[in-house]
């Protein structure tokens, strides 16, 4: 079984503690991140600063999106530190990566920080698990099996408001928005959501076009596939006539993961036994 060190992301993105929010916003939308590491000059790992929270203080605006308006004045002068979280999952390099691939499912979170001798040495984050889902799941998995369901939903005249209130009540990063016939117009998550406060409606931040649907039935590799393509953190999942019925998210397929490696050494164990 490989280990953390052979299947983490190096050079991770990291900030110092005393980075204005603005650079680190912008250093997140560069990077399409999520999470980063906080370090102090010594390059030693404190914690964690998060896009939603930190675009809930503010957002960058102009036409290079280069000045941060905070919304509350007083935020002005915040720096990384201050929004900081602490991790909750940090790994060493030589953990194994099945149990390494079972925190971050159970932890609920995007990344886990690897920290040696207390420098980041790298991350081990949902998108590199997508990478190795597309690499080691068998072909013939069906979706039917992995995407989540029920599934939540917004109508289009949903205020921002409204649908953070409802991703806070499921515990859920994503939310489809449907007519009234349950076809899906669209998707968004919690960082849509976080930098675009100020719009009248949830379809206010979608663009016209549907990113991407799999229908039930089809092969979990292909929307996998089709998920570490297009670098997006979930797939509608619709029925027959097109109506949502689930969602296949990151997190499910890190959990289908989990499941096939796990099966893989009980096999290999059983194998082995005399």
């Amino acid at each position: 079984m490989p280990i953390v060190r052979d299947l983490m992301t190096r050079n991770a993105i990291v900030v110092q503690g005393d980075t204005p929010l603005g650079v680190a916003a912008r250093l997140f939308l560069q990077h399409d991140v999520r999470q980063v590491p906080v370090v102090d000059a010594d390059g030693v790992f404190h914690g964690v600063l998060q896009d939603a929270n930190m675009f809930r203080r503010g957002r960058l605006i102009g036409p290079d999106l280069d000045t941060w308006l905070s919304y509350v004045p007083s935020d002005g002068a915040r720096v990384a530190s201050d929004l900081m979280m602490s991790a909750d999952v940090v790994l060493n390099p030589d953990d194994d990566a099945l149990r390494t691939l079972a925190r971050l499912f159970e932890a609920r979170v995007p990344v886990a920080v690897v920290v040696e001798e207390g420098v980041v040495l790298g991350v081990i984050t949902e998108h590199d698990a997508l990478r190795m889902a597309v690499r080691w799941l068998p072909e013939a998995l069906s979706i039917d099996e992995q995407f989540s369901a029920p599934v939540a939903t917004v109508s289009p005249l949903t205020t921002p408001e409204a649908a953070w209130d409802t991703m806070v009540a499921w515990g859920i990063r994503h939310l489809l928005i449907v007519d009234r016939e349950r076809k899906v117009k669209g998707v968004i998550s919690n960082r849509d959501l976080a930098m675009n406060w100020g719009e009248e409606s949830v379809m206010d931040l979608c663009t016209s076009e549907l990113v991407q649907a799999a229908p039930t039935g089809s092969r979990f590799i292909d929307a996998a596939r089709t998920m570490e393509k297009l670098h997006i953190g979930c797939l509608p999942i619709v029925d027959e006539d097109d109506r949502a019925v689930g969602i296949l998210t990151r997190r499910d397929v890190v959990r289908a993961l989990v499941l096939y490696l796990e099966s893989e050494v009980d096999r290999i164990n059983a194998d082995a036994t005399p």
